[in-house]
C-alpha cells in the first residue's frame, strides 16, 4: 500500500531499533525521513533545519523535556502537525498529551495500515484547519485583550486569552482558563455597567461597556469591554468574545480636563 503524498517525516524517537524500524515502513510507503531525533532538543533543531510536513513525536523519550514538552515547544516553533508514537494508553498519559493538541497518537507496536491512515488524516486535517490557525494566531498577536468564554457553560468559563490580556491583568493564561469572565472586577468596579454587560451576555447580544478592573498584583486600571456572541457556521451560539482594550489613559486624561476651569 503506498502513500497518496509526499509527505516529509522527522521521527522522535530515542529507542533506535524502534526509530530505524518505523523508518524503513514509513520510506517503504513512499514517505520521505528527514531526520531522526533521539531528544527534545536535537528535534528541535532538525525541525529547523529541514522543515518537515509532519512530526512523529515518542511521549516518553528521555532528557529533560518528554514527548509533551517538545511538542509544544515544537508548536510555537513552527507550524507543523505532531503524531504521539506511545505503549501507555493508560488515561494520565493522554490527557496530558493532549494539551499539546496533537493531530493523532499511535499506540505501539505500530500497524502499517494504521500508519498510512493516520499520516494521510493528520496532514489532510492539517491543511484544512489553516483558516482557524490563522484566526487564533491573529487573536494570540493583537494589541488588545482577548478573552474568549464558552457560551455552554453555566459559568461561561474562559476557554482563551491572549498575550495581550496577560500583559494587561497580570494573570498568565493558565490561571485565566476556566475562570468567571468577572474574576477583574473588584470593589471599584462600576456595577452598572457590569450589569449592562451581564444582561447582554444573558440576552446573546453586543454590548460595550468601560469598568474599573483589577489586576493580579491588586492595581486597578481601566478596560474598555466590547462583547459579541460568537456562532458556529449552523448558526449555534458557542462563544463569547471580550475584547479589552486599556482605557487608563484615557480616563486620566478626561479626569484632568473635567478639573480644569472652564473660561
Amino acid at each position: 500500500m503506498a502513500a497518496h503524498s509526499s509527505t516529509r517525516i522527522l521521527l522522535v524517537e530515542d529507542e533506535a531499533i524502534v526509530a530505524r524500524d518505523l523508518a524503513q515502513r514509513l520510506e517503504g510507503l513512499g514517505y520521505e525521513i528527514t531526520g531522526t531525533a533521539a531528544s527534545g532538543a536535537e528535534a528541535l533543531s532538525l525541525a529547523q533545519a529541514t522543515r518537515p510536513g509532519l512530526v512523529f513525536m515518542d511521549i516518553t523519550i528521555q532528557g529533560p523535556m518528554d514527548g509533551v514538552e517538545t511538542a509544544k515547544r515544537l508548536s510555537r516553533q513552527m507550524d507543523v502537525p505532531i503524531v504521539f508514537l506511545t505503549a501507555h494508553t493508560d488515561t494520565g498519559t493522554i490527557q496530558r498529551a493532549t494539551q499539546a493538541r496533537p493531530y493523532g497518537y499511535l499506540i505501539k507496536p505500530l500497524d502499517e495500515r494504521d500508519l498510512l491512515t493516520t499520516v494521510e488524516m493528520a496532514v489532510s486535517r492539517h491543511k484544512s484547519d489553516v483558516p482557524a490557525r490563522l484566526l487564533q494566531q491573529a487573536f494570540s498577536g493583537a494589541g488588545i485583550g482577548v478573552v474568549m468564554a464558552s457560551a455552554t457553560d453555566r459559568a461561561f468559563g474562559i476557554t482563551f486569552c491572549n498575550s495581550a490580556f496577560e500583559r494587561m491583568s497580570g494573570y498568565a493564561a493558565a490561571e485565566v482558563i476556566g475562570q468567571s469572565p468577572w474574576f477583574l472586577e473588584g470593589a471599584g468596579t462600576d456595577q452598572e455597567a457590569s450589569g449592562r454587560l451581564r444582561d447582554a451576555l444573558q440576552g446573546q447580544r453586543e454590548c460595550q461597556v468601560s469598568c474599573l478592573a483589577y489586576r493580579k498584583d491588586g492595581t486597578s486600571f481601566w478596560t474598555d469591554i466590547a462583547l459579541s456572541p460568537v456562532h458556529s457556521p449552523s448558526g449555534e451560539l458557542t462563544h463569547f468574545l471580550f475584547c479589552h482594550t486599556d482605557a487608563s489613559a484615557r480616563k486620566l486624561a478626561e479626569d484632568e480636563q473635567s478639573k480644569t476651569p472652564r473660561n
